[in-house]
């Protein structure tokens, strides 16, 4: 679907509690979301948080998770890769 929005020239945008939590923000980072809207408590911890991450690297991690046949603990690899 990210890709598609982008395919047409759309950004994609997520608000909401899957942007203001560390692990969904990474996620959806590395799927090309391209905007996040969060709640203004985790704005802080989210801007010490970004510079430490690397989007190439989330983007191919993601990108291999994504072609796995095999069911993963998402948010446990992403915890134990990136955080």
């Amino acid at each position: 679907m990210v890709n598609n929005a982008h395919d047409a020239g759309i950004p994609v945008c997520v608000c909401g509690e899957m942007a203001s939590d560390p692990v969904g923000f990474i996620a959806l980072l590395g799927i090309g979301v391209d905007e996040f809207g969060m709640r203004p408590a985790v704005i802080e911890k989210m801007r010490q948080l970004i510079p430490t991450l690397n989007k190439s690297n989330i983007t191919g991690f993601m990108s291999n998770i994504l072609k796995q046949d095999k069911q993963v603990n998402l948010r446990q690899l992403i915890d134990l890769t990136f955080l």
